[in-house]
């Protein structure tokens, strides 16, 4: 979906066979609906959902929406939202707050060492007054690490619950392997993080391998190189790492 100059309201509802792909290059805010939408990318290297563009995009959630990306290769990471080519600000929201939710998570991807697919892998992201729930892809074969629940470069973030979990490692014959991480966010071109009145869990991807260091997911990693880079205010945060379990000899 490619927004006209004219409209900036659209909804997307049902199941998409299809992958969904939406762009905003005009100067006012993309409002988008979606309403119990489910996308699943199957078997393709595709992110469920893509959103690129200069101008920002609004995400009203309505009902229960879920996305799932396709497998990620080398030099190509999926995502069951993709927001990274965005310049603008992606806001996912429930601004009738009547129960609205998202979940996206990450396909498997097997045999291409560190590539995995993210739930969500945003640049600038706002999450209001909605429940968001991000799992990493799982991993399998010589791939080593487990796909991110929900990555960011800023995360503002007021009312709203937030779940993010790691990607599991299956048996890794890698030297090292690594579990996914829940949650990833950073601080950066002068860009500051608000978070408020919002629940965080955390949880980093449990981890099996046959390698020489075999490691479990980082539950949250939260770094930047703004001044003052977070104001967090009554939240609660849950952060677990993954388990790892080593097998075979030299570990």
């Amino acid at each position: 979906y490619e927004a006209p100059a004219e409209e900036n309201t659209s909804v997307v509802s049902s199941v998409v066979e299809n992958v969904v792909k939406i762009v905003n290059n005009y100067k006012d805010a993309l409002n988008i609906i979606l309403r119990n939408l489910k996308v699943d990318a199957g078997t393709s290297k595709e992110d469920a959902m893509n959103i690129s563009g200069t101008g920002d995009v609004t995400l009203e959630l309505d009902g229960k929406n879920e996305l799932i990306s396709g497998s990620s290769t080398a030099g190509s990471t999926r995502a069951g939202l993709y927001s990274r080519n965005l310049d603008g600000t992606l806001t996912l929201t429930d601004a009738d707050k009547d129960g609205g939710s998202l979940t996206a998570k990450g396909g498997y991807s097997k045999d291409y060492r560190f590539a995995s697919s993210s739930g969500i892998c945003a640049k600038d992201l706002s999450i209001i007054d909605t429940s968001i729930t991000a799992v990493g892809g799982d991993v399998g074969g010589s791939s080593s690490s487990g796909g991110t629940g929900l990555s960011a470069d800023v995360l503002n973030m007021t009312g709203s619950s937030l779940s993010a979990t790691g990607g599991s490692v299956n048996n890794s014959t890698d030297d090292y392997s690594a579990g996914g991480y829940g949650l990833s966010i950073g601080n950066y071109d002068g860009l500051k993080s608000n978070i408020s009145d919002s629940h965080i869990s955390a949880i980093g991807g449990n981890n099996s391998g046959s390698g020489k260091k075999v490691v479990g997911g980082m539950g949250a990693s939260i770094i930047g190189t703004a001044a003052d880079s977070y104001l967090i205010d009554h939240v609660t945060l849950l952060a677990q790492g993954g388990n790892a379990q080593a097998s075979g000899s030299g570990n």
